[in-house]
């Protein structure tokens, strides 16, 4: 992105502002309402008095006296908590500046003015003018919390993530600027007081992270609510001489999240997996469609982009060197096309012992991947043990939180899906994850690794071509007849390649469904799907619209289903650089020239069926699972009973 896309803001212009930022962090003044929520709850507690009731007394809070506190000292502070202090005053004099330009731009700085005056304002224009200023107040506290984790995200990284902190939601006013930034820094300036609360530089540092990422969530939650915010989301800035970027209320680049090391992994060193490597292939080229500048992608529009995916398959088929292998073509491509890459693995000590962490932690997982900079993909390995069925017996609270957070996160209004993450779920055992977590994803693959004779050939090879290189003689195999290494290794044009048609069901349950249904109607009829359909939903309830969604996905991405031309690659002016308009319409050009003679009809009833027998294959090793548990229990059992037959009979005989 040019600087010249963006409205500058100067360190001359934010000059005018350190007076008030000063006056703020040396004192607010506010009443803690939430003493008075807490009395209400607890009315147990509460004296008899024939007195009015009374609210809370106003208190004044100093965030530079509680900051030398916090620092054991009456004049300095430390250096971790200036920088803090430092910070927030920063931030506080470019969200000044950014509501003063708002107010410029949208025409409230004119209501203020007739109000002010004591004019009457007409009820149509009071009206206006509250709405406006509560969209002020909601600006000025996402800069200023914006600012904070934007800059504090980068002070001692990984000793800052390290530190675990609870952290009560912020009580923020939204009538107006001024009283959302007193109501703000005066609950900050308590909570990060509070006995015990902080007791070092880097708990204080953590605190005003987690504190102000709480307030740029609450300033979201109300996002589609703020009337009048054109002005603000319709134009960027930038502030001069750094990175740090207001976008109306998009999130920011968090600093704090930086990409994982990972081993570089390579196609040819991936034997088996076929469709997996070929679908890894599309999802990457797919998310290299992303425009950061305007936030879309045309492949979201035409319906085929698979926010999260699942492989499925046993342990040691590949699944680790696959999530290697899209991390390495994702980052070689991203850096080609000049957008930054984020490799975000899920993180394995995310189930907390303490209440409430470990949704604190999926939160702040989950954060990450609402950055619209980067190209981010973000595997989950094990997923079985960190979204297990919540109806389970035994089901944890840190589980039911993980899962609670990830579901609002991946779908509905809060959850923009732009084409630029990309969800690998990978599991040993689908069955046991839980079923909200299962109807989010919207694509399935099978990691069976090598499968037939020459993949088993090809595997042998990688492992013995290290000594052939040392040495031709040493490895004293013959090569096998009529077949080179490698070769079905190669990566495949279409998925058709792969197989038959799939015009006929393979699992029992699903095919009795499927001819009843195609006794009275064909597949070439709406009817015949609208009836599969509701036919499936009777036998199997949890079959949902979300599924018919996910296979619509199927669907698109069937139809997407062609390499990019190998120009594109060649300079990312091609295609890559141009605008979305231009993309769109090379996209689809290419979209019709790959279906050829195929028909939507016939592609529907494959990734029904495909889809509809993946749902059944995956339940049906759970149940299978747990029946084959059962038998060995059985087995363990029936054993344990012979040899303790035997025994009695040796102390008898003894």
């Amino acid at each position: 992105m040019q600087s010249a896309n963006f409205v500058p803001i100067t360190a001359k212009e934010l000059g005018r502002w350190v007076e008030q930022a000063t006056l703020y962090l040396a004192k607010v003044t506010w009443k803690d309402e939430r003493k008075q929520r807490r009395a209400s709850d607890n009315p147990g507690t509460a004296t008899v008095s024939l007195m009015p009731t009374m609210g809370p007394a106003s208190e004044d809070v100093s965030l530079i006296t509680i900051a030398r506190k916090e620092s054991n000292d009456a004049l300095l502070m430390t250096e971790a908590i200036n920088s803090t202090v430092h910070t927030i005053r920063t931030g506080l004099t470019i969200a000044l500046h950014v509501e003063h330009l708002y107010q410029k731009a949208s025409g409230l700085d004119l209501l203020l003015k007739r109000n002010q005056t004591g004019e009457k304002l007409p009820a149509s224009e009071q009206a206006q003018l509250n709405s406006m200023l509560a969209t002020s107040a909601a600006i000025v506290i996402y800069v200023l919390a914006s600012y904070v984790v934007w800059n504090l995200s980068s002070y001692m990284t990984e000793e800052v993530c390290s530190v675990e902190m609870e952290v009560e939601e912020p009580l923020v006013r939204f009538s107006n600027s001024t009283e959302a930034l007193r109501s703000l820094l005066f609950y900050y300036g308590k909570d990060v007081h509070i006995e015990g609360t902080v007791n070092n530089d880097l708990e204080f540092v953590k605190f005003t992270l987690v504190y102000f990422r709480k307030v740029i969530d609450a300033v979201k939650l109300r996002e589609k609510k703020l009337l009048h915010a054109e002005p603000f989301v319709q134009t960027k800035y930038k502030l001069d001489g750094y990175e740090f970027i207001v976008d109306g209320f998009e999130v920011f680049n968090d600093q704090s999240v930086i990409s994982v090391e990972f081993n570089k992994v390579r196609a040819k060193e991936i034997v088996g997996n076929r469709e997996a490597k070929h679908a890894a292939l599309r999802a990457i080229h797919w998310m290299l469609c992303f425009n950061p500048e305007t936030k879309r992608n045309p492949i979201v529009e035409l319906g085929a982009f698979p926010f999260i995916r699942m492989g499925y398959g046993e342990p040691g088929t590949g699944k680790s060197m696959l999530v290697g292998y899209i991390a390495t073509e994702a980052q070689e491509l991203c850096e080609w096309r000049g957008i930054p890459f984020l490799f975000h693995p899920f993180p394995s000590n995310i189930i907390s012992t303490y209440q409430g962490g470990s949704a604190e932690r999926m939160t702040d997982w989950m954060r990450a991947l609402r950055d619209p900079t980067k190209i981010i993909y973000a595997p989950i390995d094990d997923a079985e043990n960190v979204f297990r069925d919540r109806g389970r017996q035994g089901a944890s609270e840190g589980e039911r939180g993980v899962i609670s957070v990830f579901l609002p996160s991946t779908e509905g209004a809060t959850a923009p899906r732009k084409g630029n993450t990309l969800i690998d779920v990978l599991t040993n055992r689908a069955g046991d994850i839980d079923s909200a977590v299962l109807s989010r994803i919207t694509a399935r693959f099978v990691i069976n690794g090598a499968q037939t004779e020459n993949d088993h050939l090809d595997q042998d090879y990688l492992d013995f071509q290290k000594y052939q290189a040392i040495d031709p003689k040493f490895v004293d195999l013959e090569p096998p007849a009529g077949y080179r290494y490698l070769d079905d290794q190669r990566a495949i044009g279409k998925l058709t390649e792969l197989a038959e048609k799939y015009f006929e069901p393979r699992e029992a349950r699903i095919r009795e469904i499927f001819d009843a249904v195609k006794r009275r109607y064909r597949p070439k009829q709406h009817h015949f799907f609208a009836n599969l359909d509701r036919s499936v939903q009777e036998v199997f309830p949890g079959y949902t619209s979300r599924d018919k969604r996910n296979i619509y996905t199927a669907i698109s991405g069937r139809i997407m289903d062609f390499d990019f031309p190998k120009e594109w690659f060649d300079d990312p002016k091609t295609f890559f650089h141009k605008s979305d308009e231009e993309r769109l319409a090379m996209l689809v050009e290419q979209m019709k020239a790959n279906m050829g003679t195929l028909t939507y009809a016939d592609i529907r009833l494959e990734e029904t069926l495909r889809y509809l027998d993946n749902m059944v294959r995956i339940a049906d090793k759970d149940r299978e699972a747990k029946i084959e548990a059962l038998v060995k229990d059985a087995e363990i059992r029936e054993e344990a009973g012979r040899r303790l037959a035997v025994r009695k009979t040796k102390k008898i005989s003894a």
